[in-house]
This record gives structure tokens, sequence and C-alpha cells, in this order.
């Protein structure tokens, strides 16, 4: 059966949502009834979730489509479960015993890992970036809209570059 937990930064706001089959016991992490992508970018107060307010100078506050959703690689690895991680990292590897299709779409994988590990930072809002994350969903490595989920997470202060 597997488990779900809301990863917290040290304020207790979540920042990502881990799923495993194995039961883990960390101060940063907190159990989940289910994968539930709803508390990202929310508080968690000891006995609910809250939104947290995120105030935003004037001139910002007026724009706000327009501020840039840059992150780190690093991040955006994390926005994944550890099961969609182990997926990606297994479905990259080349078998020579497959046939040339399969070898071609891990090859696919891999070039596009490569070109998110290599950046400096992501924006979130890059229609490259979401192609590839579609991808992963077309090739069955992550569920359907998940792609969308990990794009439209708020960006929290310890994903930017």
């Amino acid at each position: 059966m597997p488990h779900h937990y809301a990863q917290l930064t040290p304020a207790g706001v979540a920042f990502a949502i881990t799923e495993t089959h194995a039961e883990l016991n960390a101060p940063d992490l907190l159990p989940l009834p289910r994968y539930d992508t709803s508390v990202l970018g929310r508080r968690w107060t000891g006995t609910h979730w809250e939104d947290v307010a995120q105030a935003l100078p004037e001139d910002q506050a007026a724009s706000k489509e327009s501020i840039p959703r840059h992150i780190t690689p690093h991040a955006l690895r994390r926005r994944f479960t550890v099961v969609e991680r182990t997926a990606l990292e297994w479905a990259v590897v080349d078998r020579a015993e497959a046939g040339e299709a399969d070898r071609l779409n891990a090859a696919t994988l891999r070039s596009l890992l490569k070109d998110i590990e290599q950046a400096r930072q992501l924006d979130l809002d890059d229609p490259e970036l979401a192609d590839s994350l579609r991808q992963f969903e077309a090739f069955g490595l992550i569920a359907a809209g998940r792609a969308q989920e990990i794009l439209d997470g708020p960006v929290q202060a310890h994903e930017q570059p």
C-alpha cells in the first residue's frame, strides 16, 4: 500500500508530495491520507492547512502574470514523486535486448532529461519544458495531468535559482 507525504519547509509550507511503498519518518515529512497536490504552497498549522499570503511589491501585484517563474533543475526534480523519479531513471536505461522503438524512446528520454539537468534555471512557463513533461506522460512514466500539476505549482523561495 503506498504511503503519501507532504514535504515541508522549515516554515511548514508544503513544497512537494512524495509517494513511496515504505513508511518514512522524518521531521520535514507529514503523512497524508492520499496523494493530494492541493496542499502544495499551503502551510500546515499542526491541525489544518492554511493558505500562505504572499505579499508582492505594489508594482508587481498589478502584473503578477509577468513575474518569471524560474526554478532550479533540482527543484523541478523534487516536484516529482520518488516513484515517478524511479520510473524516469529506469526508463532511460539502454537495454541491448530491447527493440528499436524502445531504445529510441529511452534515447529521447535521456536527451530530454539531460537538457533539464544542464540548465542553470528552468522557466515553468516555457512551452518546451511543458512539452518535455508531457512526453513523460505519453511514455506512461507519470500520470495523465501530472505535467500540468508540476508546472502549475507555486514557486517557493527555496526553488529559485
